[in-house]
């Protein structure tokens, strides 16, 4: 390959786009700054906005032609994960920002939200309880959690999974 790694990465997005497979930026999401009683203060959406807001909406693409689905890969639940050390009423308003944003840029519709992939039954009561807050934050949010495992009747996510992703 010749050029630069912008101008590759491009190609390799504009050939998935092509094809109608929806490329995402993974885990890139705001810088959220809450004050000492977890409330939040700020959410930067200038990287977000920069990059993936021409992708969603269609500017970037030479055909206009904007994301059908955009993921937001959180990525909650494993070792170490920042996410983990959240309070819950920071998820609840980290929850009622993004549906804020993406309700104002006219890209909710085309949202969902990747919970995680494969994960230990460990982690489904946590999983459960998270996206309860986030529906707690903002009721459009009940319909967008896609998880990756083998879905069965009586499953303990089979409330709160919308989207069910075999592996």
């Amino acid at each position: 390959h010749r050029g630069s790694k912008g101008k590759i990465q491009r190609k390799y997005e504009t050939l998935l786009h092509e094809h109608r497979i929806d490329y995402h930026l993974s885990r890139m999401i705001p810088n959220f700054i809450f004050d000492s009683d977890d409330n939040l203060i700020k959410a930067d959406w200038t990287l977000f906005d920069r990059k993936a807001g021409p992708r969603i909406s269609g500017d970037y693409w030479e055909n206009s032609a904007g994301l059908d689905t955009y993921c937001l890969d959180i990525n909650w639940v494993y070792p170490g994960s920042p996410y983990m050390e959240l309070s819950d009423k920071k998820v609840v308003e980290i929850a009622r920002e993004i549906a804020r944003h993406f309700k104002e840029k006219g890209w909710f519709d085309k949202l969902f939200i990747y919970c995680l992939d494969e994960p230990h039954k460990l982690y489904f009561s946590r999983i459960k309880k998270d996206v309860e807050l986030w529906i707690q934050g903002d009721a459009d949010w009940r319909g967008k959690f896609m998880i990756v495992t083998h879905p069965y009747h009586g499953h303990s996510l089979e409330s709160v999974a919308d989207i069910w992703t075999i592996p």
